[in-house]
């Protein structure tokens, strides 16, 4: 009775310690498909949220550039400037001018007026932010912070310099509805079952203070990325709202094998047959092996996942997530590459700045869903109109950039070979768009700055393509050169 007892025991003992095996392995590999799609999830969210400002603060290049070559601003002037910046911005809550640190344009005035006249230096919560950027002499993205009107907002906020000393002019500013941002991004506290977190307050990274979600969320074992923002960095934390490898069946697996265990044990309990517990030892063993080869071929099969998805992580590093085109940082490099390729050949490089009119009408009317077919439907149309050698890429919003390469040495020629393929891509942008029930009818303004082996910064030809893309707007869409 005793080997009986004992012999039970084994049995029980075993295929409950196998289950056991068999509970933290399916925990482990629950664990690691988390992990997978968290990575994913947060490199989504990563790339949604730095697409949105971008596309948002990217409006305010052609206000600066207007600053910088005035020696006096004109309210009939600067007033509409700042209503069609108002307009055409994602999030934007108002946007204004601050000569000498003073707030002394903004719009819209209603409902802003308290902020109208504020003095920064005066404003200790806000100062020590505004000061750094001018000390940087670069544009700074700071908060979330409480407004003077009301509120909590982002502000972006670019020094303006004049001239060749590079004299302290004033401020551009920028508040963004941080709301609206969280919304449109999909960034909650808790969202789809994940804890979300924010830190970095005024792009401070991870020594700024957390301003979304739970601060304890960082010194957990969460998936961190990093949100690079104008002048800094915020940091995304992420964690299932239940903790990694919870859920599932493993209570009924748990369960099942204790229960097998039992009733082999009482089993052998009664027929006391060495020979049939000896063959049962055996085949859980094999059983075992089995699962241990299936366990180390999930392994590699993980390893492999995870190497697929870093690798879109870096994609979506130089991509556009949206239509696959080359982002703002990618196209900043081929430009700069193009430069060199101009001095060195004598050859005219040719770069122009679409936009698409009336965009905003369609996205208000049918929803970001529609704006977000037509964004795509425009950026095969302008891949299958261009050379394969030249660079199409989206900016964000509704903004795209076609850059020609190899026009030759003749500024006359390379002018006419820019402005008949600006002609053609108007008409093919203007040809009807079939978007699920609706048919839509657009076109986009250009604008174009032929240059010769410049040395000019890359980002300054972006902001004389846009300014002549704003003087075609202006002539109800025509193409307008720089």
């Amino acid at each position: 009775m005793i080997l009986a007892r004992v012999l039970t025991l084994i049995v029980m003992l075993s295929v409950g310690g196998v289950g056991e095996y068999m509970v933290r392995l399916e925990r482990q590999n629950a664990e690691r498909e988390q992990r997978s799609q968290v990575i994913s999830e947060v490199g989504q969210l990563r790339a949604a949220l730095e697409s949105e400002l971008n596309a948002t603060l990217f409006l305010t290049q052609g206000m600066i550039a207007y600053v910088t070559t005035r020696s006096t601003l004109e309210p009939e002037v600067i007033e509409p400037m700042l209503k069609t910046l108002y307009e055409y911005g994602r999030h934007v809550r108002n946007i204004g001018l601050a000569p000498g640190n003073r707030l002394t344009y903004i719009y819209p005035l209603e409902g802003n007026d308290k902020a109208l006249g504020l003095y920064f230096p005066d404003v200790k919560e806000q100062w020590p932010a505004v000061e750094r950027a001018i000390r940087e002499r670069k544009p700074r993205l700071a908060g979330p912070t409480q407004l003077k009107q009301g509120g909590v907002g982002l502000i972006y906020r670019i020094p303006v310099f004049l001239g060749a000393q590079g004299d302290y002019w004033g401020l551009l500013s920028m508040v963004i509805d941080i709301e609206s941002l969280y919304a449109r991004v999909g960034v909650a506290p808790n969202v789809r079952g994940l804890q979300l977190a924010l830190r970095g307050r005024d792009g401070t990274g991870s020594e700024g203070e957390t301003f979304l979600g739970d601060d304890s969320l960082f010194d957990t074992d969460a998936i961190i990325a990093e949100v690079i923002t104008p002048g800094g960095t915020w940091e995304l934390a992420a964690r299932p709202d239940r903790g990694w490898g919870r859920g599932g069946h493993f209570g009924w697996l748990r369960g099942g094998f204790w229960l097998v265990g039992i009733l082999l044990g009482g089993a052998l309990h009664q027929v006391l047959l060495f020979a049939v517990r000896r063959e049962q030892l055996s085949e859980q063993l094999r059983e075992r092996t089995i699962e241990l080869e299936q366990s180390h071929a999930m392994l590699i099969a993980e390893v492999d996942e995870r190497k697929r998805l870093e690798e879109e992580l870096r994609h979506f590093a130089f991509y556009d997530a949206l239509t696959r085109l080359p982002n703002r940082r990618l196209l900043l490099d081929r430009l700069h590459q193009a430069q060199l390729a101009s001095a060195r050949q004598r050859s005219h490089v040719a770069v122009m700045f679409l936009d698409l009119n009336n965009f905003k009408e369609l996205n208000d009317n049918h929803g970001h869903d529609i704006g977000d077919q037509l964004l795509m439907d425009v950026a095969r149309r302008l891949q299958s109109t261009v050379r394969e050698s030249d660079t199409v890429a989206r900016l964000g919003g509704d903004e795209f950039i076609v850059m020609l390469e190899g026009l030759g040495p003749e500024a006359e020629k390379a002018r006419n070979y820019a402005a008949a393929l600006a002609d053609d891509i108007r008409n093919v942008l203007g040809q009807e768009y079939v978007l699920g029930d609706i048919r839509h009818q657009c076109s986009a303004s250009i604008g174009i700055k032929l240059f010769l082996g410049t040395n000019e910064d890359p980002d300054q030809i972006l902001k004389d393509a846009d300014m002549e893309m704003y003087r075609a707007k202006q002539r109800s869409g025509r193409v307008a050169w720089g």
